[in-house]
Formats: C-alpha cells, sequence, structure tokens
C-alpha cells in the first residue's frame, strides 16, 4: 500500500517527466541501426523511471 502511494507522489513530482524524456530519447534513438538497442534500453529505463518503488533490480546471473 506504501508502495503505490508513493508510485503516484513520485509520478506527480517528477516521474512522468523523466520517463517522458527517456522515450523521446529512445524515439531519436531508433533512427539508426546502431541505436536500437539503446532504444530498448531507454524504454526499459522509462518504464523503471516512471514506478520505482516496488520494481526489482536483477542481474541476468540470476534470471537464468
Amino acid at each position: 500500500m506504501l508502495t503505490i502511494i508513493g508510485n503516484l507522489i513520485w509520478i506527480v513530482l517528477g516521474g512522468l517527466w523523466l520517463a517522458l524524456g527517456h522515450l523521446v530519447v529512445a524515439t531519436i534513438l531508433t533512427l539508426t541501426i546502431v541505436g536500437i538497442p539503446f532504444a530498448v534500453q531507454c524504454v526499459k529505463l522509462a518504464w523503471l523511471s516512471l514506478v520505482p518503488l516496488g520494481q526489482r533490480v536483477v542481474s541476468v546471473r540470476q534470471i537464468v
């Protein structure tokens, strides 16, 4: 419950603008073939910057 409230406060205070910035950069990066992998990571960061509380960051070794 506190995570939801914290995420709502974060979205209002700055998370929305930060996520939109990541999406704009991702859109620009998709204009080149080399930038596509970076654009994918920017989209992932956009979601993480929109709702950071309650997320878990794990390494690739822990997933496999």
